[in-house]
């Protein structure tokens, strides 16, 4: 055993004044400059010692032991008139374990206290065995981990950048990117997609000041929030989010059977109508995702990387096949007939067809979500503090980039409505227009074809490959991360009667009555089969989630709790309250009456949570 652990013991298990512990240290042989200066220190604020010499100069006489009356001098003085024995605190008693620098220095466990620490290292006993996942906290590391290294960490683009823009980028861009365009004009599309960006930006700055509150562990959104603002806001924003991302699970997987309809259609293979086939493909592709998920879904992760780059090179297809022109006469008979400036007068103000500019929001905010990606893996970050606002921050500006991008280039080449037909094309080759949909319906253009990314894309295939790998990436992550972020709450204990569902299965914990009830939630939601009445159900979830993200980093920074010292430099209290009433105003403008309805049942959740006050 090395001298320095066993006067680190010595000082630890004192029972004498400290001052004279202490005292014994630096008068030791080969005593340090350090501890001289410790004691140097400690001499000066608590007087001469009354007890003896030190250094050849006597103290002045302190009181009698049976004097009530303690010298101001002692060390007593400075424990509230308390006699302790107890030695002064120091600040290894406070280090944390996994602080920078000292990752393997721990507290000697109990076993090792009575054996003596017969050996530095600690032998591996039942005392000291590692503990079941599934009785620790949410978010407490395991004595195992402890002990061993540490998993390799993220930087901010792995991380956090790369998570965000996979999460960000998917459906609404392939699906119904054009369609808003259509509805709203290439001006007003680009409003929304920059409305979107402020929510987002405002939200991701509250975000930014809960992660540089303290040390940041793992847990996800939900043990981020509720650690740090209050189980209150905490288990009502994890119950929301829990419901939001089964939602997702249904939106994304009718968007992927939406594909599938398509090219059953164009091959003349329906199997009922275009409704109900939509329904059939969801529910048989939401039970095959279940069954990954209860198998294992460690592929998904390791191809993060992969899926982001067939994102990338389809994004860039679409955009160089806009610079291309039509490579057929099929293709301008839908209403892809290259750049015209005709097109683009035409297209840049607004043409609603049975809908407003909220409702139009509603279907395009779902593409603006995903910044939360980041923060939902903190623990596996190395520094959450730099790593979350740089990352997400960045994802945005990108993203709302590639979204205005899109917006201009498709709706400056491609006309609102067009029949298809090949005759069409022939007669009109002297001025290039299509006849009108007036006399009859219209099954092409940016309004009713919601394949027209693959239609001006260079190589349809790729688009494709990017709306298969896109919405079933993301159906398997919220299908896993339902049932994650309510197991969570189960183990709380903010809510009866949904321990049930939090029960874990296997070494990794799996919560497989969550992943069945997500499946059902989600099953419910694909019956539906129709991807503009399920976003806005999904806006309305995101928007309740930012809006108490927002005002809860508002009430903790308008209360000045003392565990509340956010040192996120940008971040101010009255943005995140502009965010939350900004989200707020946005789903009345929405929906009022769900907006209603969906404050209602976060104001029962936030008030039960706060009545019960668990200890959590």
């Amino acid at each position: 055993m090395s001298d320095e652990v066993q006067k680190k013991l010595d000082v630890e298990n004192s029972k004498v004044n400290p001052e004279e512990s202490l005292k014994e240290q630096a008068a030791g042989d080969g005593e340090s400059t350090e501890q001289k200066k410790k004691f140097s220190v400690l001499k000066v604020k608590f007087g001469p010692d009354p007890s003896g010499d030190t250094s050849g100069e006597h103290s002045n006489e302190s009181s009698s032991p049976s004097s009530p009356i303690r010298s101001p001098q002692s060390p007593e003085h400075f424990t509230q008139g308390y006699v302790s024995n107890e030695a002064i605190p120091m600040t290894i008693f406070y280090r944390s374990q996994h602080s920078h620098g000292h990752g393997g220095k721990q507290r000697p466990t109990l076993q090792q206290l009575r054996k003596g620490l017969e050996n530095d290292k600690a032998e591996f006993t039942e005392e000291t065995a590692p503990l079941d996942d599934s009785k620790l906290e949410d978010g407490q590391d395991s004595i195992e981990t402890r002990n061993v290294k540490s998993a390799p960490k993220f930087g901010w683009i792995k991380g956090v950048l790369f998570r965000c823009l996979l999460n960000i980028w998917g459906l609404i861009l392939y699906l119904r990117l054009s369609w808003v365009v259509g509805q709203a004009g290439i001006a007003l599309a680009s409003l929304m997609m920059i409305l979107s960006a402020v929510v987002t930006t405002l939200t991701t700055l509250s975000l930014s000041a809960v992660c540089t509150n303290g040390e940041v562990k793992g847990g996800g959104t939900y043990y981020l929030i509720s650690r740090s603002l209050g189980p209150e806001f905490g288990g009502s924003i994890g119950i929301i989010f829990s419901v939001a991302s089964a939602v997702a699970t249904a939106m994304y997987v009718v968007g992927f059977s939406e594909t599938v309809r398509d090219i059953l259609q164009d091959n003349s293979s329906l199997m009922v109508d275009e409704s109900n086939d939509i329904r059939i493909v969801g529910l048989i592709t939401v039970v095959i995702l279940l069954c990954i998920t209860m198998i294992g879904l460690k592929w998904v992760v390791r191809a993060q990387l992969l899926l982001l780059i067939v994102l990338v090179i389809s994004i860039l297809n679409v955009l160089f096949g806009t610079f291309i022109g039509p490579q057929s006469d099929e293709s301008r008979s839908r209403g892809f007939v290259g750049y015209q400036k005709e097109v683009f007068k035409t297209n840049l103000s607004p043409d609603y067809k049975g809908e407003s500019f909220f409702s139009v929001f509603a279907v395009f905010f779902p593409a603006a979500t995903g910044i939360l990606a980041g923060v939902n893996i903190s623990g596996d970050l190395k520094d959450v503090h730099k790593a979350v606002p740089k990352g997400t921050l960045l994802a945005i500006l990108i993203s709302t980039i590639v979204y205005v991008m899109l917006a201009w280039f498709v709706g400056g080449c491609v006309e609102r409505e067009a029949l298809g037909f090949m005759q069409e094309v022939l007669q009109n080759t002297a001025n290039k227009t299509l006849a009108s949909c007036v006399e009859q319906k219209c099954r092409y253009g940016l309004l009713n074809d919601f394949q027209v990314m693959e239609e001006v894309s260079g190589w349809g295939p790729i688009v494709t490959a990017g709306i298969f790998a896109s919405t079933l990436s993301s159906a398997l992550t919220n299908l896993v991360g339902a049932p994650k972020a309510f197991q969570a709450v189960c183990k709380d204990k903010l809510f009866p009667y949904i321990d049930f569902f939090g029960v874990g299965y296997g070494s990794g914990n799996e919560p497989r009555r969550g992943y069945i009830l997500a499946f059902f939630v989600a099953a419910a939601f694909i019956a539906i089969g129709d991807l503009n009445v399920i976003a806005p159900i999904i806006s309305g979830f995101n928007l309740i989630i930012y809006a108490l993200i927002n005002y809860a980093v508002f009430a903790a920074s308008l209360s000045r709790s003392p565990g509340w010292r956010p040192s996120f430099k940008y971040y101010n209290m009255w943005v995140s309250l502009l965010g939350a009433l900004l989200c707020i105003v946005m789903m009345f403008l929405i929906n009022w009456w769900a907006a209603l309805l969906t404050i209602f049942i976060v104001l029962i959740l936030y008030k039960y949570v706060d009545f019960t006050k668990p200890k959590v």
